[in-house]
């Protein structure tokens, strides 16, 4: 055997000698382990709601800004009555609130029957059948989590759908600038008004509810719902939790200042 040889053979023998895998002392090991796995927090349960998309598509100013301004609040409002407060306080309470909406919603939407049909009745006499087209037309798809959410927005669109009227007589010249005016700010002030009012109803509703000592209960509800203050996402942003935080008289300056702005 040459020296090379004696030499490998001395080098493979210390290796089988000396185990890969050496244990660790118990103190050493959970040292180790303290030192190198983070500690996970526990997530906070999240809970989950059905919904519908609804894919809705407005083009007019004064729908986008009933949009932007309440559609959201309304919505959340509309949850809170429907189904929130069936739970937290009782069925009855509820079944009753929801019918006061849906009075304002009934008597709303006669009154958009009945301008659309004097709208389209003007069209017919001015031999008008074509469409307005619009620079920036606005689309999104909305959860729908309660029934009366699908007929508020059925209710916008079928505002959009007005105004577009008016916008092709106007533009037609069969309109005037003023007439026209009056009809957008009638029209958007009248949906800002009936979501307010659904949102003050379910706020009341809630107030009461939280009088009756029902506020861990209703708390414990809406992180099952996964309706907290923290929702980020652009299609959800019904942060009930908000609707107990501002005053009539506060909610009432909010609007009153917006609607100001717009006519202005």
């Amino acid at each position: 055997m040459t020296q090379s040889q004696s030499n490998t053979h001395s080098m493979l023998a210390e290796k089988a000698e000396t185990p890969l895998l050496q244990p660790v002392p118990a103190a050493e090991s959970q040292s180790a382990k303290d030192d190198s796995t983070p500690v996970r927090k526990k997530k906070s349960f999240r809970g989950t709601r059905p919904y519908l998309p609804y894919p809705l598509s407005i083009k007019s100013l004064p729908a986008r800004r009933v949009f932007g301004r309440e559609m959201f609040r309304s919505l959340g409002a509309l949850f809170t009555i429907d189904v929130v407060l069936a739970v937290v306080a009782d069925q009855k309470m509820s079944t009753t609130l929801m019918d006061v909406v849906r009075g304002k919603i009934d008597k709303l939407k006669a009154e958009m029957s009945a301008d659309m049909a004097q709208v389209d009745e003007l069209m017919t006499s001015c031999g008008i059948v074509e469409e307005v087209r619009y620079s920036d037309p606005f689309e999104a798809e909305v959860r729908v989590y309660s029934p009366e959410a699908r007929v508020v927005l059925n209710l916008l669109s079928e505002m959009d759908k007005l105004i577009r009227k008016v916008d092709v007589l106007w533009l037609s010249g069969e309109m005037d600038s003023s007439n026209r005016s009056n009809i957008n700010f009638q029209w958007q002030n009248k949906l800002i008004k009936l979501g307010r009012s659904i949102v003050n109803d379910a706020r009341r509703a809630m107030k009461a509810a939280h009088s009756k000592g029902k506020a861990e209960e209703i708390a414990a509800l809406l992180k099952e719902y996964a309706v907290t203050d923290d929702d980020s996402d652009v299609k959800d942003p019904q942060t009930l939790a908000s609707l107990l935080g501002k005053s009539d008289a506060e909610h009432k300056k909010l609007d009153d200042e917006y609607l100001a702005t717009v006519k202005a």
